[in-house]
């Protein structure tokens, strides 16, 4: 469970996800989860969206096509993906968008080595940056740039080609109010959706 209030916004979310690693047996998705838009001046419910982890998905591979204006090269012509199930294809589409005209295959853990850290103190402890961490490839004291660092213009992230810059996706509470606003507003504009009355 996940939630991010923002101050000044008229609704937050709080996720409800998990992951089944053996789903699949059963012909169902590894992931799950839903949405809860929450007014922020009652408490009360405004919608549920029950998008069986579709916003998280969308969300992390939006965020990776962040990272990868502000990260990659100009020159690279290959994307790796690393042991990312279904976030293999949301942060190649996210990324196509960004950087047009690139190959796109799937690389090796070592990528790590060398590297500038892109990501939170979270990323250590739960992100996919923790097993980089017990494998001795990146230390505690690996400096971390927060991706809203880069998007302000806080910090220049790539400072050269000779840089290998690894981004640590694991999504914050803020990323998910905010998808899940977005597609609160989206519905309602389209009529979509069923009403209950309390």
């Amino acid at each position: 469970m996940k939630a991010a209030y923002i101050r000044g916004l008229e609704a937050y979310a709080v996720k409800f996800a998990a992951g089944f690693h053996d789903n699949y047996r059963l012909g169902l998705p590894t992931g799950s989860g839903m949405m809860v838009m929450i007014s922020s001046k009652t408490g009360f419910p405004q919608a549920v969206l029950l998008g069986n982890g579709y916003l998280t998905d969308v969300r992390t591979g939006a965020a990776g096509a962040l990272a990868s204006r502000h990260l990659a090269r100009e020159t690279i012509v290959t994307v790796g993906v690393i042991r990312s199930g279904v976030q293999a294809r949301y942060q190649v589409r996210g990324i196509a968008l960004v950087k047009a005209n690139r190959s796109y295959s799937h690389g090796s853990s070592n990528v790590l080595t060398s590297s500038r850290v892109i990501g939170s103190a979270q990323c250590f402890r739960l992100g996919e940056l923790h097993h980089a961490l017990e494998e001795g490839v990146l230390v505690r004291e690996s400096p971390v740039i927060e991706l809203g660092e880069l998007t302000l213009g806080r910090h220049p992230g790539r400072e050269s080609n000779d840089q290998i810059t690894v981004c640590d996706l694991t999504g914050v509470g803020v990323q998910d109010t905010s998808i899940a606003r977005l597609a609160f507003q989206k519905a309602l504009q389209k009529g979509l959706g069923t009403a209950f009355n309390a």
